[in-house]
């Protein structure tokens, strides 16, 4: 084992003065922090949700949402009507209410969040 420890100067602050020195402004930097925090939750303002098209509002709802929240949806649409293609999870086999959204019959997974976004009004 190694051990270090520093020496104690003369005139220097020893270890009794550094803890009620440091204790004050410790405080002072989290009073501080929570300040700022609190402040910056007060200025946001929940995410507003945006107008679902007639064809995406068929298949996920017609109440206003965000962009993760419609794209949560299409996929629990999608697993719910058993939409995977079986071969090939990644490819989604689109219904007919499902195909009015995407515009194809078979699109990737990685496609769908981008051929949401015109829906999202």
């Amino acid at each position: 084992k190694v051990g270090f420890a520093f020496e104690v100067r003369e005139g220097g602050k020893g270890r009794a003065a550094a803890k009620t020195t440091a204790r004050p402004v410790a405080k002072k930097a989290a009073s501080k922090t929570a300040a700022r925090s609190s402040a910056k939750k007060a200025v946001r303002a929940p995410a507003a949700g945006k107008t679902p098209s007639a064809a995406l509002a068929a298949v996920i709802g017609a109440e206003p949402v965000s962009r993760p929240q419609a794209l949560k949806k299409v996929w629990e649409y999608i697993r719910a009507q058993n939409l995977q293609d079986p071969q090939d999870r990644r490819t989604i086999v689109a219904d007919a209410r499902l195909r009015q959204v995407l515009g194809r019959d078979r699109v990737g997974m990685l496609e769908i969040t981008g051929l949401l976004g015109e829906h999202l009004q």
